[in-house]
C-alpha cells in the first residue's frame, strides 16, 4: 500500500471537498455555467475514485509483500505498522464510498438538469459534505469519533428521507438508476453506523472493566492510609505513655539506679532473645520469597510451556491448512489442465473432422468437377454457365457454414475465457479472505499474549511492592521495638510480638490466598481463551475447507457438465451438419444429374435430329452427284463397250465373212451377257466407294466441332473463376477461408486452361493466361500461409498466457515460479509482435498485445521485489 499516493489523494479530496461545499451553500439556478461546474466536479471526483481502487485491487493482490518490512521489527513496531496500515485501510475505503455516493449524486444533475431536481440535490450535498469532511477528520482524533458520526448521520438519514419522498419529480431513465444505486449506498452507511454502535458498546464495556481493575488497584492503597492512621495513633499512644513512664520514671530513678544492673542484664538477654528471633523471621521471610519466585518461576515456566505448545499446534494447523490448500489447489490445477487438455482435444478433433469432411467434400468436389469438365466437352456454353452458377452457390454455402462453425467456435472460446476469468477472480477473492482472516487470527493471537503479558508484569509488580512495603513495615516496626524494649516493661514487648506475629500471619494468609485467586483466574481465563480459540480455528478451518471444497466440487462439476453438454452438441450439431450436407449434396447431386442427364439426353436428340438430316441431305446430295456421276461414268463405259463390240462385231463379221457366215441370232446371244457381266462389278465399285467417303466426312466434321466447343467453354469458364477470385481477394483483409476458396477457383482455372488441348488457335493467348494464373495461385498460397502462421501464433500465445496466469493465481510462490511465468509472458508478447499487420486477426492480436505487456510489466516488477 503507498501510503503517499493515499495522503496526496485525501489532501485533494479534502480541497474538492471545501469547494463543492462553498458551491452548494450559495443559491444556484439551473445554467450552463453551473452544469460545467458540477461536470467538473463529477471528473475531478472520477479522477480520486480511480486511483483509489487501483490501490485497493494491488492491495488486495500484492498486499502480502507490504509485511516484508516487519521482518527485522520489534513487537512495538509491529502493532504501530499494524495500526497505521488499518487506519489508511479505513481511510482508503471510506474516501472510495464517499466519492462514489458523490459521483452518482452528480451524474442525477446531469441527467436529469431541472430546477427541482438540482435544488434536491444541492439540499443533500451539503449534509453529506459536512458529514464526510466531520468523519475524514475523526479518522485522525479518534477520540469523539463514534458520538459525532451518529448525530450526524441521524442528520443525513433526514435529510435522505425527504430527498427519497420527493423523488417524483425527477425526471428520466437513467437519474433513477442512479437513485436505486444512492439507496444501496445509504443500506452501506446504515449498516456502518451500526458497526460504529457495536464498537461503542464494546468500548464501554471495556471502560468498566478498566473502572473495575482501577478499584480493585485502589484497595491496597486504602490498607497503606489505615496502616499509617495506625501507626500515627501508635506514635501518640507511645508519646502519651512515654511521658507517663518519664514521670514515673522521674519517681524511681532511686530504685532504678539499684536495679539498673539487674535490669541491665535482663535487657542483655533479652535483647539477645529477640535478635535470635528476628535473625529466624527474617530467615522465614527469606525462606518464604525464595519460594514465592520459585513458585512464580515455575508457573511461568509452565505457562511459557503451554504457550509454546499452542503454538507449536497453532503452526501445525496453518501448516496442515496450507497444505490441504496447496493439495486442493494441485488437484484443482490438475482437474483444470485436464479439462483443458479436454478442450484442446476436443478443438483439435474438431478441426480434424471439419479438415475431413472439407478434403471429403473438396474429394467429391473435384470428382464432380472431373465429370463436369468430362460432361463440359460434350456439351455447350448452356451447360457450362449453369455448372458455374451451381458450383458458386454451392460454395458460398459452404462459407457461410464454415463463417457460422467458426463463430460458434469463437463464442465457446469466449465463453471457456468468461469461466476461466470468474474461477479465477474467486480464486483471488478467497485466498485474500483467507488472508485477512489469518492476519485477523495473529492479531488476536498478538493481543492475547501482550494482555497475558501485561498482566504477569502487574501482578509481579504488585507482588514486589506489597514486599518491599512488609520489609520497610517489618524495619519500621524492629527499629521501634528496639527502641521502646529499653523504655518498656515486658509487657509490651510481649504485646508487640504478638501483634508482629498475627500481622505477618494474616498477611502471609492474604499473600497466599491472593496468589492462589490471581492464579486460579489467570487458569481459568487463559485456558477458556484458549479453547475457545482452538474450538473456533477447527471450526473456522472446517467450515472454510467445506465451503473451498463445495465450491470447487460444483464449478468442476458444472465445467464438467457445460463440456458434457458442449461436447454434446457439437457432436449433434456436427451430425446435423453431416446429414443436411450429405441430403442437401445427394439432393443436388440428384437435380444436377437428372438435369444433366435430361439436357444431356435432349441436346443428343437435337443433335442427332440434327446430324440425321443433314446426314440425309448430304446423303440425298451425294446420292444425286454419285448417280450422275454413275449416269455419265456408264455411259462412257457404255460408249466404251459399245465401241468394243462394234469392233469386235466388225472383226466377227469379218472372220465370219472369211470363215463362212452363221445366223444373226449367233450375234445376240452373246452381246447381252457380255455387257451385264461387265456392268456389275463397276456398279459394286462405285457405291463402295461412295459409301465410304459419305461415313469419314461427318465423323471427323463431329469430332472438330466437339473440340472446338470444348476448348472455348474452358477458356470462358477458366476466366469467370479468375474473375470471381479477384473479386472476393479485393479490399484485404480476409479470413482464411477466403483465400482458400480464391486458390481453389484459381487452381481449377488453371486446371480447365491445362486440360485445353495445344492444337488449338488460341495457345499463345492460353500459355499468357496460365502464366499469370499461376502467378497470382502462388501469391494466394503463400498470403494462406502467413494467415496460418498467423493464426497458429494467436492460438499460442493465448495457450502461454493462460498458463502463465494459472501459474501465478495464488500468491506468494518462490521466486523460479514467478521468473517461469516472466518467460511464458515474455514469449506470447513475442508472438503477438510477429503477426504482421496487414493479417486478418492483426485487431486482436493488438487488443491482446496492449494486456499482456500490461501483465508482463506487472510480473516483471514482481520478480525484481522477490530476487530483493
Amino acid at each position: 500500500m503507498n501510503t503517499a499516493t493515499i495522503l496526496y489523494i485525501k489532501g485533494e479530496f479534502q480541497s474538492l471537498l471545501d469547494s463543492m461545499k462553498t458551491f452548494c451553500e450559495q443559491p444556484h439556478a439551473v445554467e450552463p455555467q453551473t452544469i460545467e461546474q458540477i461536470k467538473a466536479f463529477y471528473s475531478k471526483l472520477l479522477w480520486i475514485n480511480s486511483p483509489l481502487e487501483n490501490e485497493r485491487k494491488n492491495h488486495q493482490a500484492f498486499g502480502e509483500l507490504d509485511k516484508i518490512e516487519l521482518m527485522f521489527a520489534n513487537e512495538s513496531e509491529q502493532n504501530a505498522w499494524y495500526q497505521r496500515r488499518e487506519k489508511l485501510e479505513k481511510m482508503m475505503d471510506r474516501m472510495i464510498d464517499h466519492s462514489s455516493l458523490l459521483i452518482l449524486l452528480c451524474q442525477i444533475i446531469q441527467f436529469d438538469p431541472s430546477q427541482k431536481t438540482f435544488d434536491l440535490v444541492l439540499q443533500l450535498l451539503r449534509e453529506i459534505i459536512s458529514f464526510i469532511q466531520k468523519e475524514l477528520a475523526s479518522l485522525e482524533s479518534e477520540d469523539s469519533h463514534l458520538n459525532n458520526s451518529i448525530k450526524d448521520f441521524q442528520r443525513l438519514e433526514a435529510s435522505l428521507n425527504k430527498f427519497f419522498c420527493q423523488l417524483d419529480q425527477v425526471q428520466g431513465e437513467q437519474a433513477v438508476k442512479f437513485i436505486d444505486e444512492l439507496k444501496s449506498k445509504v443500506e452501506c452507511y446504515q449498516l456502518l453506523t451500526q458497526e460504529q454502535s457495536q464498537k461503542f458498546a464494546t468500548q464501554e464495556a471495556e471502560v468498566k472493566q478498566q473502572e473495575e481493575l482501577e478499584l480493585k488497584h485502589q484497595q491496597p492503597e486504602k490498607i497503606k492510609q489505615k496502616i499509617t492512621n495506625l501507626k500515627r495513633q501508635h506514635q501518640e499512644k507511645l508519646q502519651n505513655r512515654e511521658a507517663k513512664l518519664l514521670d514515673k520514671i522521674n519517681e524511681l530513678q532511686k530504685q532504678i539506679t539499684d536495679l539498673e544492673r539487674q535490669h541491665q542484664q535482663q535487657l542483655q538477654n533479652r535483647e539477645a532473645k529477640l535478635l535470635d528471633k528476628i535473625n529466624e523471621l527474617q530467615k522465614q521471610i527469606t525462606d518464604l520469597e525464595r519460594q514465592h519466585q520459585q513458585q512464580l518461576q515455575n508457573r511461568e515456566a509452565k505457562l511459557l510451556d503451554k504457550i509454546n505448545e499452542l503454538q507449536k499446534q497453532i503452526t501445525d494447523l496453518e501448516r496442515q491448512h496450507q497444505q490441504q490448500l496447496q493439495n486442493r489447489e494441485a488437484k484443482l490445477l490438475d482437474k483444470i489442465n485436464q479439462l483443458q487438455k479436454q478442450i484442446t482435444d476436443l478443438k483439435r478433433q474438431h478441426q480434424e473432422k471439419l479438415q475431413n469432411r472439407e478434403a471429403e467434400l473438396l474429394d467429391k468436389i473435384n470428382q464432380l468437377q472431373k465429370q463436369i469438365t468430362d460432361l463440359k466437352r460434350q456439351h455447350q456454353e448452356k451447360l457450362q454457365n449453369r455448372e458455374a452458377e451451381l458450383s458458386v452457390k454451392y460454395q458460398e454455402k459452404l462459407q457461410n457454414r464454415e463463417a457460422e462453425l467458426l463463430d460458434k467456435i469463437n463464442q465457446l472460446q469466449k465463453q471457456i475465457t468468461q469461466l476461466k476469468s470468474q474461477q479465477t477472480e474467486n480464486y483471488q477473492e478467497r485466498a485474500a479472505q483467507l488472508v485477512t482472516q489469518i492476519n485477523q487470527l495473529q492479531q488476536q493471537i498478538a493481543e492475547v499474549q501482550r494482555q497475558h503479558q501485561e498482566q504477569t508484569c502487574q501482578g509481579q509488580a504488585e507482588y514486589t511492592l506489597k514486599i518491599n512495603q512488609l520489609q520497610q513495615h517489618i524495619a519500621e516496626l524492629k527499629t521501634q521495638e528496639a527502641e521502646n524494649i529499653k523504655q518498656r516493661e515486658a509487657e509490651l514487648k510481649s504485646q508487640n510480638q504478638q501483634k508482629l506475629e498475627q500481622y505477618e500471619s494474616q498477611l502471609k494468609l492474604q499473600h497466599q490466598e491472593q496468589l492462589q485467586n490471581r492464579e486460579a483466574e489467570l487458569k481459568s481465563q487463559y485456558q477458556e481463551q484458549l479453547n475457545n480459540y482452538e474450538s473456533q480455528l477447527k471450526l473456522q478451518h472446517q467450515e472454510q475447507l467445506q465451503n473451498r471444497e463445495s465450491e470447487l466440487s460444483d464449478k468442476v462439476n458444472q465445467l464438467q457438465q457445460h463440456i458434457a453438454e458442449l461436447k454434446i452438441q457439437e457432436a449433434e450439431n456436427i451430425k446435423q451438419r453431416e446429414a443436411e450436407l450429405s441430403l442437401q449434396h445427394q439432393e443436388q447431386l440428384n437435380n444436377y444429374e437428372s438435369q444433366l442427364k435430361l439436357q444431356h439426353q435432349e441436346q443428343l436428340q437435337q443433335r442427332e435430329a440434327e446430324l440425321h438430316s443433314q446426314y440425309q441431305e448430304q446423303l440425298q446430295q451425294r446420292e444425286s452427284e454419285l448417280r450422275q456421276e454413275e449416269k455419265e461414268r456408264i455411259k462412257k463405259q457404255i460408249n466404251e463397250l459399245e465401241s468394243q463390240i462394234k469392233e469386235r462385231e466388225i472383226k466377227a463379221n469379218i472372220e465370219v465373212q472369211n470363215n463362212e457366215k452363221k445366223p444373226d441370232s449367233i450375234k445376240q446371244t452373246f452381246t447381252l451377257p457380255l455387257v451385264l457381266i461387265l456392268l456389275v462389278p463397276l456398279l459394286g465399285i462405285v457405291g463402295f466407294s461412295a459409301q465410304n467417303t459419305f461415313k469419314r466426312k461427318p465423323e471427323q466434321n463431329t469430332v472438330n466441332i466437339v473440340e472446338k466447343v470444348t476448348g472455348e467453354n474452358n477458356i470462358k469458364s477458366a476466366e469467370q473463376l479468375a474473375l470471381e477470385a479477384g473479386d472476393m481477394i479485393k479490399n484485404s483483409p480476409h479470413p482464411l477461408t477466403v483465400w482458400q476458396t480464391a486458390q481453389n477457383k484459381w487452381q481449377k482455372s488453371i486446371q480447365l486452361l491445362e486440360a485445353v488441348s495445344n492444337d488449338t488457335a488460341n495457345s499463345k493467348q492460353i500459355q499468357k493466361q496460365l502464366e499469370i494464373y499461376r502467378t497470382d495461385y502462388n501469391s494466394v498460397t503463400q498470403k494462406i500461409a502467413q494467415e496460418q502462421k498467423a493464426v497458429n501464433n494467436l492460438e499460442a500465445a493465448q495457450k502461454l498466457a493462460l498458463e502463465a496466469s494459472v501459474i501465478v493465481q495464488k500468491p506468494p510462490y518462490p521466486l523460479t515460479v514467478w521468473q517461469t511465468a516472466q518467460d511464458k509472458w515474455q514469449k506470447a508478447v513475442n508472438l503477438l509482435e510477429s503477426i504482421p499487420e496487414d493479417a486478418f486477426i492483426a485487431a486482436e492480436a493488438q487488443d491482446k498485445l496492449e494486456i499482456y505487456r500490461t501483465n508482463l510489466e506487472i510480473i516483471r516488477q514482481r520478480v525484481k521485489t522477490e530476487s530483493l
